[in-house]
């Protein structure tokens, strides 16, 4: 439909903790239209998964 994504999470052991690195990649008509919806979407959306993913660690 005009819209191609790659979505990577990194997980690497750095001493006793895990550091965290996340890659997107986006291609297609609609990515270029909605550059930046989808910009300040991603970013809000990496921070919900990221708090997820923090809280899911500590429990």
């Amino acid at each position: 439909m005009g819209l191609y994504a790659i979505h990577n999470w990194h997980l690497e052991a750095v001493g006793d903790q895990t550091q965290v690195a996340v890659e997107e990649s986006m291609a297609g008509l609609l990515a270029t239209v909605f550059k930046k919806t989808f910009n300040k979407t991603l970013a809000d959306g990496m921070q919900h998964w990221l708090a997820q993913l923090k809280q899911a660690c500590e429990q």
